[in-house]
């Protein structure tokens, strides 16, 4: 028996991460503390950048329903809730977790543990000075959130006409011993602003903040959206919120421009920062591990014991997008120890098309709904689980089946493990009894059932390649995963050797070149070098390359692609740059000796972005600049070291760095417009107006280094592709838990889809292979049944269906001049059947005959 791997704890990167496991065909189990599953994201209806849901597309087949309802659906996962973890134990053959369920005492051994506790937030009644826990107009922006939602579900405008949101409560404070940035904080309270503004536009919105950290994918773009819809940004630390008992006012005392100002509001939200509970801390020293969260880095490596993993915001404080990469990146880990293995789909025959006998089920249903079903149906059977409704319809010779229950979509999940019972998929009918017009349902369901026809089929079968394109870091480590897991990989790049960018950075040397030797040692890995992709066509299961190397045509076949073609540092942007003297920050380790002799030196942030030409944050300048300053006054310090910058985003731990540096004596200029820099033959001078001060400083530097950020290199892929891009950064399915799926079956990671640490690219790349991994584990496609088709006759190619398909089912055939459906892609949401002026796209569980015999037989 395989033992099962535990995870404990359940929002974004818990479920992320037991989901991916468990479709590998690993047992999970999963620990909550909580009464219910799903961390903070049940609460959080809609989410930045998009302002909509969208948290089943972490799930690794969407689309899907919620994660909490996948879990209860999964085969392979198991969930408790009300748990307390006792202790975890690590054996040479696993760990052995101890926990406490309904009050017993439990003990598991499992192969692995991920600990994926997550955060809770802040108590603002640690805060009195901000009125927090005192005044009912002062709210913790999660539970304003919740007030929010209500109010626009009702229609109703919030009694509030001036709100005020003060950023890093219980972040950034040493006095509460809460060092480090919590990351999300800045961007809710924008999504919170936003959405007032939508549903009560007079409302007046200021947010008090110290640095606006948008560093996420296109929250730049997101934040200055804000600003134009007439949102006040006004940067300053808020000493103190006290009620007027005469008018029940806030008054919200700041600086501005060295003054004292007072300003009177209706309401306060605290944006509430992340608090990692002491149990936890607490478990972590019952393993010998302890936590420093004044630390740049806590913890060195997800796997901080054999077999003992942790992920998401205990690992470092992060959004969304970065818990549910990060889970999957741990899955990678867990499942890299082992072999997916993917079920076996079933293969129906049929017969005869027409189903036979009909049997009519309730599913767990109560006395009420099977008396008035059995009112109208007395042959209706009572089943209790998924084997007594197996048995009933082999006993009974059953063709068809209707079945009636609570939550058709657990059923759908237990009856799909089941193989259906042996039923053809479209000879079942699931009804919630939660309907008016249950009888009448029933009845209709019954009359469809005898319309339907059956058909058998033959999954596709797959060939079991990937093509990889960008030989980068990401491709790489992408190719070495799934070459382990026995997929044959195809590297196409377009230079004359592997390893990309970090080819040129000698400290990553090491690095590359032990993922190079790996490719390239690989039986299952094939490399093209000094190649380009010209043309590709098909789709999941089934694409077709055309590869250009040196005027040699190749043709291939893979299943899937892979692009990381990663990104090419922003050079030559400014008018003073001359490489010499003024260079960018690319270039800082190859000139390190000679720029720490100097006495003087200067680094500009933002140089040439966050504009409204640009308006990108490249997400890892602040950090990198501060991190070489760091190494300078450590080889002299002596030295004088400036940062120009407009926010410093050092977001999660890294927030500890920023403070070291401020320590060590390096000067940060907040500046109100880019700083002038004069580049003469014999020196250079820099002139900056400070923010806040309005105070004018005139440098003289040796050197000037310039935080550029880089460009994807995506004008190729995305013409080529016919791929979306935003800023020149692929645009994912999703941007909020999709972001490494482009198409279904075109996969992304690294530069090419947004800026990011190296580490974060591996990270995404070892995600985006377990994705890819376990849709293709089975090396074949099952068909869906209740999928649309054509009628070729009615076609007449306009393609709006294919243009309104979400899952890029339909596709056009040239030849024929007609549009078609793949049908393993196919999801049969009926949407193509809705825009077909010509009735030719149509749904086979609803066809237009079918469905009007239907009608007839019901009219009489």
């Amino acid at each position: 028996m395989v033992k099962p791997v535990v995870v404990v704890g359940s929002g974004f990167s818990g479920l992320s991460c037991a989901f991916h496991i468990a479709e590998a065909g690993i047992p999970v189990l999963i620990l909550e503390k909580k009464d219910k599953i799903g961390g903070y994201f049940p609460q959080l209806k809609r989410q930045f950048p998009t302002n909509t849901c969208g948290v089943c597309f972490m799930h690794p087949s969407y689309p899907a329903y919620c994660p909490y309802l996948e879990a209860e659906r999964h085969s392979n996962i198991t969930t408790f809730t009300n748990v307390s973890i006792e202790n975890i134990i690590n054996k040479d053959e696993g760990v052995e977790v101890k926990y406490i369920s309904s009050g017993v005492l439990h003990i598991v051994e499992a192969q692995a543990i991920v600990i994926a506790t997550g955060y809770e937030p802040f108590d603002i009644s640690l805060k009195p000075e901000l009125g927090g826990g005192i005044y009912d107009n002062v709210f913790a922006a999660l539970n304003f959130e919740e007030y929010l939602y209500e109010n626009m579900a009702e229609n109703k405008s919030l009694p509030y006409r001036k709100i005020a949101y003060i950023q890093c409560v219980g972040s950034r404070d040493l006095k509460i011993k809460q060092p480090y940035c919590s990351s999300f904080c800045c961007m809710y309270a924008i999504k919170q602003a936003l959405l007032i503004k939508e549903f009560n536009p007079e409302v007046e919105i200021s947010i008090f903040y110290m640095d606006l950290r948008a560093f996420g994918k296109e929250y730049e773009r997101y934040y200055m959206s804000a600003k134009e819809k007439g949102i006040n940004f006004i940067r300053s630390a808020v000493a103190s919120v006290k009620k007027r008992p005469s008018t029940g006012k806030l008054e919200v005392l700041y600086t501005k421009d060295g003054s004292a100002v007072e300003e009177n509001f209706d309401a306060v939200i605290l944006s509430q920062g992340a608090v990692i509970e002491k149990n936890v801390v607490e478990l972590l020293k019952k393993l010998d591990i302890k936590v420093d969260f004044y630390e740049p880095a806590p913890f060195k490596d997800r796997e901080i014991q054999k077999n003992i993993y942790i992920t998401g915001t205990l690992f470092d404080p992060m959004d969304i997008p970065d818990s549910v990469i990060d889970g999957v990146a741990v899955a990678a880990k867990v499942i890299s120890k082992n072999m997916i293995t993917p079920k076996d789909p079933h293969i129906f025959k049929v017969k005869k098309q027409k189903v036979g006998k009909i049997g009519i089920f309730l599913f767990n249903c109560d006395e009420n709904i099977d008396e008035s079903i059995r009112a109208s149906f007395p042959d209706a059977i009572k089943v209790r689980d998924e084997d007594e409704l197996s048995f009933a319809i082999s006993q009974n010779k059953i063709e068809g089946a209707i079945v009636i229950s609570d939550d058709i979509r657990i059923i759908e999940a237990k009856l799909k493990d089941k193989n259906y019972c042996g039923l053809h998929l479209n000879s079942v009918i699931l009804i919630p009894f939660h309907n008016n017009a249950l009888v009448e349902e029933v009845n209709a369901s019954l009359l469809r059932l005898k319309q339907v026809k059956r058909n058998s089929y033959i999954p596709k079968s797959l060939n079991g390649k990937v093509c990889i394109i960008g030989g980068g870091l990401a491709g790489l480590v992408a190719a070495n995963f799934l070459a382990k897991m026995g997929f044959s990989v195809i590297i196409v790049e377009k230079e004359e050797r592997l390893g990309g960018r970090l080819l040129d950075i000698p400290s990553r040397f090491e690095l590359i070149n032990k993922y190079i030797k790996d490719v390239e040692g690989h039986q299952n890995i094939e490399v093209f070098l000094k190649t380009n992709v010209k043309n590709v066509s098909g789709r999941l299961g089934e694409f077709f390359l055309q590869l250009d190397s040196n005027d040699e045509i190749r043709k291939i076949k893979v299943d899937a692609i892979l692009i990381t073609t990663g990104g090419i540092p922003r050079k030559n942007i400014l008018s003073y740059e001359d490489g010499k003297r003024v260079f960018t920050t690319f270039d800082f380790e190859k000139r390190c000796d000679e720029i720490s002799k100097s006495k003087k030196i200067v680094f500009i942030q933002c140089a040439g972005s966050r504009t409204e030409e640009n308006p990108v944050c490249y997400r890892v300048c602040c950090k990198k600049s501060i991190t070489h300053a760091i190494e300078l006054k450590d080889r002299n310090p002596q030295i004088e070291i400036y940062i120009l910058h407009k926010d410093i985003r050092t977001y999660g731990f890294s927030e500890n760095i920023y403070r070291q540096a401020r320590g060590l004596g390096i000067q940060f200029i907040r500046f109100v417009k880019e700083p002038e820099v004069v580049n003469n033959d014999d020196r250079l001078i820099v002139k900056v107006l400070e923010e806040g001060t309005n105070s004018e400083f005139v440098i003289d530097p040796e050197y000037i280094l310039l935080s550029s950020g880089i460009n994807p290199n995506n004008e190729d892929v995305s013409r080529i592709f016919g791929l979306d891009t935003v800023d020149g950064f692929l645009t994912p399915y999703n941007k909020k838990t999709g972001l490494l799926d482009i198409k279904n079956g075109i996969y992304s990671a690294g530069l090419c889809l947004a800026p990011n640490y190296t580490e974060d690219v591996i990270k995404q790349a070892e995600a985006v292979a377990v994705r890819i991994a376990t849709k293709l584990a089975a090396r074949q496609l099952s068909v869906c049944f209740n999928t649309a088709f054509v009628n070729p006759k009615y076609c007449c190619g306009c393609e709006l269906c294919v243009k309104a398909c979400p899952v890029s089912a339909r596709y056009m055939d040239y030849e024929e001049k007609i549009a078609k459906v793949d049908e393993t892609l196919c999801e049969g949401c009926g949407t193509c059947a809705m825009v077909c002026a010509n009735k030719a796209s149509q749904h086979k569980v609803y066809e237009h005959k079918s469905m009007l015999k239907t009608l007839d037989i019901m009219v009489g």
